[in-house]
């Protein structure tokens, strides 16, 4: 199978953090990433995947293009196949939850409003979220708040996750849950924490480290180029 991330000696633009070195690491098709490293460089990480930041060193390949070299039309046709989950969770304010989820797939043009509307319930309600779905994002307990940006990621059916500590916080049962339908909806995610979770170890297909000692990987399926 085919890589759906490639990094190749890559080094963000600065500030990120201490980032160690010019990172080489690939995520084949159809699997589930865990990576553990510094809160500092957990951000830096995905953007750079998703075409967020542009590396002032090496390459990044996601899906099989590099993200920082597309334009305007071709970025957007690329993050249609993203679910994309960072820190904080950007949750619009004046949105109800169900709307914070129909929006974004009516603004990247991956669904008109019946689409977006029936996929953002069905994935609410998959999510255990129905009941919060009329609230606005200040009127919810902020577990809720977390699991529905997971759920706004999902939405799109994408190709790829890419999710920040997306079980910080939650009770087991409903890290479970959550994590268990992220990988009914995608067939291949990169999930960064900056500390090490057991639960996600369980329903990844390999995890990794990687701070100033390099990068550790614990599977033949993710490694160094």
């Amino acid at each position: 199978m085919s890589a759906a991330i490639r990094l190749e000696g890559v080094v963000p633009p600065p500030p990120c953090g201490d980032w160690p070195g010019p990172l080489d690491l690939e995520i084949t098709e159809g699997v589930f990433c865990v990576i553990c490293t510094p809160a500092a460089l957990t951000g830096p990480l995905l953007r750079l995947c998703a075409g967020l930041l542009e590396p002032t060193q090496g390459r990044v390949h996601v899906l099989g293009v590099e993200p920082a070299r597309l334009d305007r039309r071709e970025a957007q046709q690329f993050r249609r196949n993203l679910g994309v989950a960072l820190q904080p969770g950007g949750l619009i304010s004046n949105l109800t939850i169900r709307m914070n989820v129909i929006v974004p797939l009516l603004y990247s043009g991956a669904a008109d409003l019946d689409t977006a509307s029936r996929r953002a319930d069905e994935t609410l309600a998959a999510a255990g979220l129905a009941s919060w779905a009329n609230f606005r994002p200040a009127d919810v307990p902020p577990d809720v708040r977390r699991e529905a940006v997971v759920a706004r990621a999902i939405a799109r059916d994408p190709e790829l996750l890419l999710l920040e500590d997306p079980v910080a916080s939650l009770r087991t049962s409903q890290a479970a849950w959550l994590i268990d339908l992220c990988r009914q909806k995608a067939r291949t995610a990169l999930i960064a924490l900056p500390e090490p979770n057991g639960l996600l170890a369980q329903f990844a297909d390999m995890s990794a480290s990687w701070d100033e000692q390099g990068l550790q990987v614990t599977s033949h399926e993710v490694g160094i180029v």
